[in-house]
């Protein structure tokens, strides 16, 4: 995370340690996507061809993600070096304040295991609230955002270490659709879907959080992901 200490980029070093010792929804994954963490890059995570349906009901050190994870997830085709997201881990979606009773930051993040011990990959999903992200339904459609200023930002973080330490590869989405059915801010649940999004492989500045495309990089299709998690304090 950009601002926080969580998982965006500069977020994301943060994240990553934080990870090894937390807990997401479907497993102990807390600090993955933070706010005021250094950026971390993920890294290649190989998907199946499988389409994966799963619930994360893991308990976790910090983080619990309590609901029952609902969506799907549908491999698609073309020139992406991977194809939808192989297995539905551990979910939870966190909200950061500066004052307690307004929200600076929300983070959705969807792993691919529920094993805090085992290597991980993770789609995130992150609002930023002063770079425009508002709160309530929306429909928001990527149209090659940095990352140092995305408002609504969608990364993958591949192949990160267990520890949290390190993530091989961060990919960035470019073009695609984000609907936000349900944001409460600070309660209620945070639902929505993603549709037809390809992710780039980028590198993120751990100063200022300007993204930039790998010469020669990967791509991610995410064809259709679906998500709905109560929304919870991040710490």
């Amino acid at each position: 995370m950009r601002i926080l200490t969580f998982v965006a980029p500069a977020l994301l070093v943060a994240l990553l340690s934080a990870c090894g010792d937390s807990g997401g929804g479907g497993g102990t994954f807390t600090d993955v996507t933070g706010a005021d963490a250094d950026a971390t890059a993920a890294s290649d995570a190989t998907t199946t061809s499988d389409t994966a349906t799963g619930t994360g009901t893991g308990a976790s050190d910090t983080v619990t993600a309590t609901d029952t994870a609902t969506g799907t997830d549908t491999t698609g085709t073309g020139a992406c070096d991977e194809n939808g997201w192989p297995v539905r881990g551990a979910e939870q979606a966190l909200v950061f304040s500066d004052d307690g009773t307004t929200p600076a930051a929300l983070y959705y993040e969807l792993y691919d295991t529920t094993d805090e011990s085992a290597p991980y990959s993770l789609v995130s999903v992150e609002l930023y609230y002063d770079f425009g992200a508002e709160t309530g339904a929306q429909n928001i459609t990527f149209t090659g955002e940095n990352y140092a200023d995305c408002g609504y930002c969608l990364l993958i973080y591949a192949d990160c270490a267990a520890d949290g330490s390190s993530c091989d590869k961060t990919y960035l989405a470019q073009s695609g659709t984000l609907d936000i059915t349900a944001n409460g801010g600070m309660t209620g649940n945070f639902a929505g879907s993603l549709s037809d999004v390809t992710l780039t492989e980028v590198t993120v500045d751990d100063e200022d959080f300007t993204s930039t495309p790998v010469a020669g990089g990967k791509t991610w299709c995410l064809p259709s992901l679906s998500f709905d998690q109560t929304i919870e304090p991040g710490e």
